[in-house]
């Protein structure tokens, strides 16, 4: 399993590479500058945490950063990815895990038509680089109300995704993108070290200034 999710994220970041490298070496014209960025969606964590299912819960992201060509810019970003709160089996008590996150990285976009310097229309997208994954959990277990658990681990990690959007003016588009990274956390009652994966499906708004 683990060999699979490693190609699964090899895959996707070589994906990302080669749109940001297509875009790279297209045409210098038309639309260029800062642009902000909105999205809202689903991030399913895989968790590594013995006892805690998979679970989905809505994310939030807030981009920004600048295109230097209307196909490659630099991106910033935060993200509120996942915030909920899950049951252990048999009763024993209750997981409040949440995940958030910040980072920087490349943006590469590339038009399906032959004008890659165009400024409307659809596209595809690809985006990478490295970020700061924070995941906090606490435990509430009942056999002793009392005892409450909290840990906090933060992970820097690279992350990578891809979309596909269309622009209906120079400055206005929307997309849906798919985004993934791998964190770490710490088992709240063990102090065990586990690994989580994040799948995040999400929908956008961007505007370009």
């Amino acid at each position: 399993m683990k060999n699979k999710k490693t190609l699964a994220f090899t895959s996707l970041a070589a994906a990302a590479l080669a749109l940001v490298s297509t875009g790279a070496f297209a045409q210098d014209a038309g639309k260029k500058g800062a642009f902000i960025r909105g999205e809202v969606g689903k991030t399913e964590i895989n968790n590594g945490t013995a006892g805690v299912p998979d679970s989905k819960d809505t994310s939030v992201n807030v981009r920004g950063g600048y295109y230097f060509t209307p196909n490659v810019a630099v991106e910033g970003f935060y993200g509120r990815y996942y915030d909920k709160d899950t049951t252990l089996p048999a009763g024993a008590g209750s997981v409040n895990q949440r995940v958030t996150g910040y980072g920087v990285g490349v943006v590469g976009k590339m038009r399906f038509s032959q004008d890659q310097a165009a400024t409307t229309g659809w596209y595809g997208q690809a985006r990478g680089g490295v970020m700061r994954a924070d995941s906090k959990v606490e435990t509430n277990l009942l056999a002793n109300s009392t005892n409450i658990v909290t840990t906090d681990k933060g992970t820097v990690t690279p992350y990578a995704g891809l979309g596909v959007g269309y622009d209906f003016t120079p400055n206005v588009g929307v997309g849906l993108n798919y985004d993934y990274f791998r964190g770490r956390n710490n088992d709240a009652v063990t102090g065990a070290k586990n690994r989580y994966n994040s799948n995040t499906l999400s929908v956008g708004g961007e505007y370009r200034f």
